[in-house]
């Protein structure tokens, strides 16, 4: 059952639209300065996302740590900036859930809808960037951004934001962490917070 199904039942859940921010590294991206602020449109797992370069310094402010450059600027020509480096992108998913920007206890009902909407939408925002990344590295030829093989890392944490409102959920993030097999038995975790 979803919005109009409930209308008129007591007590049932009013479901709003967030979205989850997921920062991630890019290894070194080489582009053109005209494409910082550049964005892309994809649909996932029945899940709208936009993968978005950073436009200036200040961008992605909510899910990354304060005073990281998430660019390098890297060539001028008659102060005009032509070339940089990017550091940082972002993989934005929309999810809906029950949670609000407003305080909760971590345990409340609302908060365990919105850390599971964020949780399920973490498998597909890890998939694009991944796919973003392999993508660059064969069609730009840019082989230095990891091999298909190593682990992406985050950039900062992943957080959840209550659209209507425009804040961050609180108690509610996303940790990076990858689960190493061995021989089809658990051999550990890595923690990729960094």
């Amino acid at each position: 059952m979803r919005d109009s199904e409930w209308d008129g039942v007591q007590g049932s859940p009013t479901y709003e639209q967030q979205v989850g921010l997921f920062p991630f590294k890019t290894g070194g991206l080489s582009v053109e300065a005209d494409l910082l602020g550049a964005s892309w449109y994809v649909e996932r797992d029945d899940y709208p996302i936009v993968i978005s370069l950073p436009s200036d310094q200040s961008d992605f402010a909510i899910a990354r740590p304060g005073g990281k450059a998430l660019f390098r600027e890297v060539a001028w020509q008659d102060a005009k900036l032509l070339d940089v480096t990017i550091k940082v992108f972002q993989v934005a998913v929309w999810v809906e859930s029950e949670a609000t920007y407003k305080l909760f206890p971590p345990d409340h009902p609302e908060g365990t809808d919105g850390q599971e909407a964020l949780n399920r939408a973490a498998r597909t925002a890890v998939s694009v960037a991944e796919d973003f990344l392999s993508w660059l590295r064969v069609r730009a030829g840019q082989f230095w951004l990891g091999a298909s093989h190593e682990s992406l890392d985050n950039a900062g944490t992943a957080d959840l934001v209550d659209l209507q409102a425009g804040r961050r959920i609180k108690n509610i993030n996303w940790n990076y962490m990858q689960y190493l097999t061995l021989h089809g038995e658990p051999a550990g975790r890595r923690d990729l917070v960094s």
